[in-house]
């Protein structure tokens, strides 16, 4: 589970495979899924190591582990050799082979060229979006321009696109397959397959066209009966009175009404005509499924071809192509030559965040490790739910259910006692609760009971000089209801005293900087702030946004628009922006000459001395400091932010391009 300590423990194995099992630093292989977990582990390992030598030669040292694991070996080995170990050890830290998946496979392919048979000098591209798109519209401009007129019509009114094709593939090449294409089946749209799925589609169409017209009929030829039955029920004259003269608002009416008692009785003939429309469109749109499936199956099929040839001819290679290079030499040609290389090297290996790995990553290790070195498979079932990167929660049962062993870490160490009390509470009721929904599955993720350490150091929450309830569960009526709750909930904690933290034994108040809201969309994010800000509470979004895609770089864009062409619609649309936030009757006021000179000024700046300085000064003239930091502005302080951030890119991005005002503006 969370907290329990994993990283801590794969360094404690490590540092007792280089005391027990005379495996040296360099033969250990740690694969994590970050570069951040990469470096923890990496200071961890090197830590731990560090400690050991200065605690056999007598240093003082806090690790009580560490103590334990360095006497035992001393007292079995002897001082001296084990001094000579971990000094050695200590000499040889840079050996140690920490690096992701990706950084493995590149260097095992590098080492490994001839086994593998790689493509010598092949450039490792981190990011393959241009060529996936370049390849997309390729496929566009030779398979989709030239389908059937109509079929192609009707694909287009049903939302097929570039965009939709793209989407799809990403997703695939992310491991969320597309479960519609079978790697085993050729795929083709001639003119004949086309017209044959046009024919079904058009049968289909005119049957639902014939639908909707005998439900339109059923309306409009039944006014005066339909008009009796409203007046004479206090429902459906609130729902349908003012309906009786619009047939087709009637219909949409009935549509959102149709599961109600009132509607059931009044309009069955309207309900029948309604229900058998619908069958005829979900008919009509089973018949367009059925061909975008197979159109997107074909685009997989040729535009994987495409980007397959582009990489080849260019010799380019993804992440991704790495971990195939390497499953196609250890399980389809089954090298026994690397295989061996590779179990010489490394004498055990660790896996960690093992529930983010997929079936390519497992069998790699799998069929290299498996056997003959000794393997560790670290990772907390529970987070595989939300299959990042490739996860795949079939692997994990898979290779559980074939490790030799199987341990569990349940001391969470980084929670409050009263927190973990609260989870076992909700997760394990008396009664038996399938939490991860597996019942009467033979491979299930199952929630263990999760203790706290016998002294637990993490503080407690007191409300109202009583420890709190670590979970509260409310229902509200609405998601601006939730927003005003929250922001009330936060204004009382922040301002009554008697809501506290003990930590190490000492009170201290609650500050903004103690709260984080977890929120499921942007959106409401926004809402919750935006009431955190009526009561002057301060507040940071956290969001994994892209600068270039924010409001503020929308917004410059005006600006610098205003700058190139300076007239006077796009003068006022620049300081109507997030940045100056002028009102129409600021810009009514305003001198139009003398405002276009200033910005014919920016101008000739921007030309000589480049764009920063030319926005510094326009920030200088505007007051846009000032309008963004005094607080009359929401999230003020995150636009000037981002303005400051997407001034620094424009600056590197003409100085190391040489661009001009108008590239600059297109880039």
């Amino acid at each position: 589970s969370a907290g329990t300590g994993k990283t801590y423990s794969i360094a404690i194995l490590a540092l007792r495979l280089l005391l027990e099992k005379s495996v040296a630093v360099d033969e250990i292989l740690m694969v994590t899924f970050t570069n951040a977990a990469v470096a923890e582990l990496e200071e961890r390992i090197w830590t731990f190591v560090r400690l050991a030598s200065k605690h056999v030669d007598g240093e003082s040292i806090e690790d009580e582990q560490i103590k334990v694991l360095v006497d035992r070996a001393v007292e079995k080995e002897g001082k001296r050799e084990i001094q000579e170990l971990l000094k050695s050890a200590v000499i040889n830290l840079d050996e140690a082979a920490v690096m992701t998946i990706h950084g493995f496979c590149q260097q095992s392919l590098n080492e490994y060229a001839f086994e593998t048979r790689q493509l010598f000098n092949a450039e490792l591209i981190s990011d393959t979006s241009d060529i996936i798109e370049e390849a997309t519209q390729k496929f566009w401009r030779e398979q989709v321009t030239g389908i059937y007129l109509p079929l192609l019509r009707a694909l287009i009114a049903a939302d097929f696109s570039q965009g939709s094709i793209t989407n799809i593939l990403k997703g695939h090449l992310q491991g969320k397959n597309y479960i519609f294409y079978d790697e085993g089946t050729h795929y083709y749209f001639d003119i004949k397959k086309q017209k044959g799925f046009w024919k079904k589609i058009a049968e289909s169409r005119k049957i639902l066209e014939e639908k909707e017209a005998e439900l339109l009929k059923s309306v409009s030829n039944n006014k005066v009966d339909l008009l009796e039955k409203v007046i004479n029920n206090r429902h459906a004259k609130k729902s349908f009175g003012d309906l009786i003269e619009q047939p087709e608002a009637f219909i949409e009416q009935l549509e959102k009404k149709k599961g109600t008692g009132y509607v059931k009785k009044l309009f069955a003939a309207q309900l029948e005509r309604l229900e058998q429309k619908e069958e005829a469109n979900e008919r009509y749109m089973e018949d367009l499924r059925t061909c975008t499936n197979e159109l997107y199956s074909f685009a997989i099929q040729e535009i994987f071809q495409s980007i397959h040839q582009h990489k080849k001819k260019l010799s380019l290679m993804s992440f991704d192509d790495m971990i195939d290079i390497m499953h196609l030499a250890l399980i389809k040609d089954k090298n026994q030559i690397l295989r061996t290389k590779l179990q010489e090297k490394y004498k055990a290996v660790f896996i960690d965040e093992f529930q983010d790995t997929d079936r390519l990553q497992y069998e790699i290790f799998d069929q290299a490790f498996h056997g003959a070195s000794i393997l560790f498979y670290i990772g907390d079932p529970k987070q595989s739910i939300y299959a990042w990167r490739k996860a795949d929660i079939t692997t994990y049962f898979k290779a559980r259910n074939t490790v030799d062993h199987v341990y569990g870490m349940n001391i969470n160490y980084r929670s409050s006692s009263r927190l973990l009390e609260a989870l076992n509470h909700f997760f394990l009721p008396e009664e038996a609760f399938d939490t991860f929904y597996y019942a009467g599955e033979a491979d299930k993720i199952t929630y263990y009971k999760v203790n706290a350490p016998d002294e637990n150091e993490k503080g407690d929450f007191f409300i109202e000089h009583q420890p709190c309830i670590p979970i509260t569960i409310s229902n509200h009526n609405n998601k601006d209801e939730i927003a005003e709750s929250v922001a009330a909930q936060i204004l009382e904690l922040l301002t009554n005293s008697n809501h506290y933290i003990i930590n190490n034994g000492e009170k201290q108040q609650i500050k903004p900087s103690d709260i984080g809201v977890l929120v499921r969309s942007k959106k409401n994010g926004i809402a919750i702030k935006k009431e955190l800000s009526r009561f002057g509470i301060p507040a940071v979004s956290v969001l994994k946004v892209k600068i270039l895609e924010s409001q503020e770089a929308k917004d410059l864009v005006y600006i610098l628009e205003a700058i190139l062409h300076h007239n006077r619609s796009k003068v006022n649309r620049a300081l109507m922006s997030v940045f100056t936030h002028w009102s129409v009757t600021e810009l009514q006021k305003i001198q139009e000459e003398e405002v276009i000179q200033t910005f014919r000024i920016y101008h000739e700046k921007w030309k000589k001395h480049g764009i920063y300085a030319t926005m510094m000064e326009f920030i200088t003239d505007f007051n846009v400091r000032k309008r963004l930091l005094t607080g009359a502005i929401e999230n003020g302080k995150r636009t000037i932010t981002n303005l400051l951030q997407l001034l620094e890119l424009l600056n590197k991005t003409e100085n190391r391009q040489h661009y001009s005002p108008v590239e600059i503006i297109d880039w």
